[in-house]
């Protein structure tokens, strides 16, 4: 049975169609699967190395690749679980460690990090924008084009081949968007009510939170 609490655990869909938990708090190295069909959940053989706020991916060869996290300290290994055969073999490591970091996987081939840490605490430093990303035809890591904003605990999907990045924390706890200026008015994005049109007193007329320089009718009539 799943182990009661997982937190900052991963979890990805195989291709049997069973679901799979991979770590987390309550157990670092547990594997957790569950079978929809005959809703029961059962164990995997064990994690060789125990692992929170990580990634997997299911990749086309039916392989999860488990990697990065936290435990004691960040990491950058990185471990291949064979459901077929239950058992686990190493994999790449990743350039650098880091925990709390953002993934997505394109194409069953390609798996993409950015962002995130090397610590474990929501509101610490340092926090990353720089993206590294595995092939798995070639077996190798290599570096990608920073995010926008260095930020962990974000989250990744990937719609066709681009990835897309949302939300987060910082250290000062501000809100996705809030340490980018796109109109260079002194004012951060997340705090900007015309972020892509200069507008360095806020005006706003009709108090509507939209900006009279972007407004097409700042007096509300």
């Amino acid at each position: 049975p799943i182990v009661g609490f997982l937190g900052y655990c991963s979890a990805a869909v195989g291709a049997d169609g069973r679901f799979y938990v991979f770590g987390g708090e309550g157990d670092t190295t547990a594997v957790s699967i569950y079978d929809g069909n005959s809703n029961r959940w059962s164990s995997g053989a064990v994690m060789p190395q125990g692992r929170k706020g990580h990634g997997v991916s299911l990749l086309s060869d039916g392989k999860f690749y488990v990697y990065g996290g936290f435990d004691g300290s960040a990491l950058s290994s990185m471990d291949v679980y064979d459901s077929n055969a239950n058992s686990w073999s190493s994999g790449t490591a990743m350039p650098s460690a880091r925990t709390h970091f953002a993934w997505a996987t394109i194409s069953a081939q390609l798996i993409y990090v950015t962002t995130g840490s090397t610590s474990n605490g929501n509101r610490t430093s340092p926090e990353f924008s720089d993206t590294v990303s595995f092939d798995l035809r070639s077996g190798q890591w290599s570096a990608g084009p920073d995010d926008l904003v260095a930020r962990r605990e974000s989250n990744a999907v990937a719609l066709g081949t681009v990835v897309h990045v949302l939300g987060g924390n910082t250290v000062t706890h501000t809100r996705h968007g809030a340490q980018r200026d796109s109109d260079d008015d002194g004012i951060f994005d997340g705090e900007d009510n015309c972020p892509l049109l200069a507008n360095p007193g806020q005006e706003d007329a009709d108090d509507d939170m939209l900006g009279d320089v972007c407004d097409d009718d700042d007096d509300n009539d």
